[in-house]
């Protein structure tokens, strides 16, 4: 049959199968493509909001540890509530993670979210209570053991070589 069919006929049967194969390719691959934009639009919307809830955790946990030091410094009770704030939206996202994972059933990350959780409660808890001691062992600025710890202070700033004691300056 191919001898009965012409030199034009066999070329144009040739480049129309190739053409159908290249469009059949592009058409797989823009099909492809297609799916792989959905699915990773998906992710996204679901784990982009987890990207961002553990960078809130972090910076709920700075700034319960900045809060509970400026008691200490700064002697306001005020930071209390601050601190409690952040602790609890700490907390709520912590929450959120145990959620997901019980969802997925993913033991493992539930584990691993429950040890962070009870880490961050015994260092809200210490932090607390070490604020608190400050506050009743040095919590005015006119007593000698505060000038003693000043005159420390100083004496290590400006002579950092010398062994610092709380002695006589």
């Amino acid at each position: 049959m191919s001898s009965k069919l012409g030199v034009s006929m066999r070329m144009l049967i040739a480049v129309t199968v190739v053409v159908v194969m290249y469009a059949a390719t592009f058409l797989l691959v823009g099909v492809s493509l297609s799916h792989l934009t959905q699915d990773a639009r998906q992710d996204d919307e679901k784990t982009l909001p987890y990207i961002l809830l553990a960078d809130e955790m972090i910076l709920s946990r700075s700034e319960v540890q900045q809060y509970l030091t400026n008691v200490s410094v700064t002697h306001g009770r005020d930071g209390y509530k601050d601190a409690e704030e952040s602790a609890k939206r700490f907390l709520n996202d912590a929450e959120k993670y145990k959620q997901l994972f019980r969802h997925n059933n993913d033991e493992q990350n539930l584990k691993q979210i429950e040890a962070i959780e009870a880490g961050f409660n015994r260092f809200y808890a210490s932090g607390k209570v070490m604020a608190e001691t400050y506050l009743r062992r040095f919590g005015h600025t006119d007593g000698p053991v505060f000038h003693l710890i000043v005159l420390g202070l100083i004496r290590s700033y400006y002579w950092p070589n010398k062994s610092t004691s709380y002695g006589a300056f």
